[in-house]
């Protein structure tokens, strides 16, 4: 069928195209792809307006111009300015006077302070379809008082509670002796039940949990829950041990009438569950961080807290779903961490927490929306009794996906260059290419131009920097959309322009056509020659696209294609893990950390191989536009035991049972035990503590990797399980 792109020079019809392309071109896809009962709810991201000075919060009062991108929205409300933004208490009621009243919701954990607050930049509410789209509408986000929405993940209604006050927050105290520490995993197929995270009781039976709250966001809501939330169930200490108390038999754990109790199985209402595969990921990590043989005395000293994040949302293989789940689950920890206390009646013990999660696209400087909501949502730990937790993050995989490349434009060198974008075929899922511009308050018009050009679709989209939205759509004769092209201008937290490449899936095995082409999309810059400035530098990276492990075939990763790019050394054919110092290429390995690792609290941790000590080849480094990370990774763990022994060995789904998994997602955890063994020492940990750590055991000379690889250094971490492997 005919593809052609539209006129550039036509005004949207809408106000935000990421919003766009996941409600009116993905969703013939994502709707297919849902197996929901009803109007899913979706949880989202929304950034209140700013409200100009003396603007007050009555309902009555006008929307006013601070509410318009660039006219005072850009304030961010850092601690010290005095900043107003619309409350949530205000949202709610624009959104009654638009009557969308019932398509938004806000969570029950935020109470009656967090809702009249105008001082937070950034919520998480629960948001319907039509909600979206009224916002998307032009000028709809002025209208309901938001200066940006970001859809997360779609959720099925009958995890979502129907809420319309505060909850009473749960405040039963967790007594734990002097020298606990919690161990926190936000993950997905965390089997809780499994040998590792239990101990033995009076009777002999493994019938005690080292879990003390778990979140399955998975499963059903229930307001007879001890703990309530808006999201899922939260299951107790006393509620996992009377689960498997009820299911074990002749001293063994019925585990398949265990996870059906908790919900992490429930073939009744998922097509896929983690916990039911020989490999789980959540398992394999908690393990890792927390995981104790049940009749070792430690293990009693190291409490866990498990998040289990959405399924829908871990199976998208771009991880930009994630930034919602991952916000909701650090306040959760961070309220439960606030009912223990030590020794009696003493302050709560130290926190790691692991989050062995990552994407490749954002800005890479600490300015994007998730690393900025994980250093606020940090440093509010800080706001009661508790001390600042540390947050493990992987560095990310991404080194030889060839996902990230640097191009220079010039008024006195080259002032066009150009990339080839390769789309593969049979690919289930979206595909998104990001290129920023360095940071500026405001863009000349017309100072970079992008052209595209795809396989089968007539003609070019072109679109122009500036400040002003220009968007133009791949559609085919009966006008539906299958890709779209758009540049946004500068705005807060971020301040860099950006042009995006949003296509639609490849193929679909229910969705007819018509489907993005695969195959070679170009896309050329030109700088015009004479605006200031005389030098732009464009930053690109491309979004992760692949399957993850366990998760039935979905997407495939999209990538550049540079001859220039040398892919395997000579002689040998190995892979080449760094950039020659004489790279003349535009796509590059430097710089492909994971963009949800920039920011300024969480330690980085990158991943080599046990026995030789080399790097992994996938292991991505910096550096990175944030000056606090410049290098990006703090420190490297080990992630492969050996070259031909892939992976490290820990828990598989059941218990008893040893799976290798490979990635720099296992060399987080690792570092993260090392951390809760410090803690529990009296020592203070945090990503300094990290690098320095790293430095010491690993100094310079030996065939140290480069700093931008490796961080401080390489811990040499005795392996947690496997150590003849």
């Amino acid at each position: 069928m005919p593809l052609s792109w539209t006129d550039t020079q036509a005004p949207p019809d809408f106000s935000d195209p990421n919003l766009e392309f996941r409600l009116n071109i993905l969703n013939r896809f994502t709707d297919a792809d849902q197996s929901f009962a009803g109007e899913p709810w979706w949880l989202a991201l929304i950034e209140p307006a700013a409200l100009e000075e003396g603007q007050d919060q009555s309902p009555d009062t006008n929307v006013g111009q601070a509410d318009l991108p660039g006219n005072g929205a850009e304030k961010e409300g850092a601690p010290g300015e005095d900043i107003e933004f619309n409350s949530l208490e205000r949202i709610l009621e624009l959104a009654e006077r638009q009557e969308l009243a019932g398509q938004i919701l806000v969570p029950g954990e935020y109470d009656g302070d967090d809702r009249k607050a105008t001082h937070r930049a950034r919520f998480t509410v629960l948001v319907q379809r039509a909600y979206m789209l009224a916002a998307n509408s032009p000028g709809g986000l002025t209208v309901l008082g938001l200066n940006r929405i970001i859809p997360v993940t779609p959720l099925p209604a009958d995890t979502v509670a129907d809420v319309d006050e505060p909850f009473v927050q749960a405040d039963e105290p967790v007594k734990v002796p002097d020298d606990s520490v919690v161990i926190a995993v936000i993950d997905n197929g965390i089997c809780i039940g499994h040998d590792l995270f239990r101990r033995r009781s009076g009777t002999g039976d493994l019938d005690l949990s080292r879990v003390d709250f778990f979140w399955n966001m998975d499963a059903r809501t229930d307001p007879a829950a001890p703990v309530q939330t808006t999201i899922g169930r939260i299951f107790t200490r006393k509620e996992i041990e009377a689960a498997l108390k009820d299911n074990i038999r002749n001293g063994l754990l019925d585990e398949a009438a265990f996870y059906a109790r908790t919900e992490l199985i429930n073939w009744d209402r998922a097509r896929y569950s983690a916990c039911a595969q020989r490999v789980s990921h959540g398992t394999h990590v908690t393990a890792l961080a927390a995981g104790y043989d049940p009749d070792d005395p430690e293990g009693a000293r190291r409490r866990i807290i498990a998040v289990q994040l959405p399924t829908g949302a871990v199976a998208q293989p771009n991880g930009s779903d994630l930034g919602g789940p991952l916000v909701d689950g650090l306040n959760f920890l961070k309220n439960r961490l606030l009912q223990y206390s030590m020794g009696g009646d003493g302050p709560p013990p130290p926190m790691v927490i692991n989050f062995s999660f990552g994407n490749f696209a954002g800005p890479h400087d600490g300015s994007g929306l998730v690393e900025k909501e994980i250093d606020g949502r940090l440093s509010s730990f800080g706001d009661g009794s508790a001390s600042l937790p540390l947050l493990t993050l992987p560095s990310g995989n991404g080194n030889l996906s060839r996902c990230h490349a640097v191009m220079r434009l010039e008024d006195a060198g080259p002032v066009a260059d150009r990339l080839s974008w390769r789309l593969q075929p049979e690919d289930n899922s979206l595909s998104v290419i990001e290129t920023w511009l360095p940071v500026a308050l405001s863009v000349p018009d017309g100072l970079v131009t992008l052209e595209v050009r795809a396989p089968g679709v007539s003609g070019a989209a072109v679109v122009s920097a500036g400040n002003l939205l220009n968007i133009s759509l791949a559609v085919d004769a009966q006008g539906t959309p299958v890709a779209l092209v758009a540049y946004e201008p500068p705005a807060p937290p971020i301040f860099r322009g950006r042009f995006t490449v949003w296509a639609a899936p490849t193929a679909h095995p229910t969705v007819p056509g018509p489907y993005a082409p695969s195959g070679s999309w170009s896309l050329a810059f030109v700088k015009e020659k004479g605006l200031a400035p005389d030098s732009v530098e464009l930053q690109t990276w491309i979004q992760r696209d692949e399957t993850l492990p366990g998760f039935p075939e979905f997407g495939r990763q999209s990538y550049l294609e540079d001859a220039a790019y040398r892919r395997f050394k000579r002689p040998g054919g190995r892979p080449m893990q760094e950039d020659p110092a004489n790279a003349m290429g535009r796509v590059r390995r430097a710089g492909s950390i994971s963009g949800m690792a920039c920011g300024d609290l969480p330690a980085v941790i990158a991943g080599y191989v046990r026995s030789t000590g080399v790097m992994a080849d996938y292991s991505a480094g910096g550096p990175t536009g944030n000056p606090v990370r410049a290098l990006g990774p703090d420190a490297s763990a080990a992630s492969d035991d050996s070259v031909v022994m892939a992976g490290v060995l820990s828990a598989g789904s059941a218990s008893g049972s040893m799976v290798p998994l490979r990635g720099t997602s296992v060399a987080a955890p690792r570092v993260a035990r090392w951390a809760a063994a410090k803690l529990a020492a009296g020592e203070t940990v945090d990503r300094t503590t990290v690098f320095q750590a790293a430095e010491a055991a690993d100094p310079p000379g030996g065939g140290k990797p480069p700093g931008d690889r490796t961080g401080g250094g390489r811990m040499w971490l005795p392996p947690v399980f496997g150590r003849n492997r």
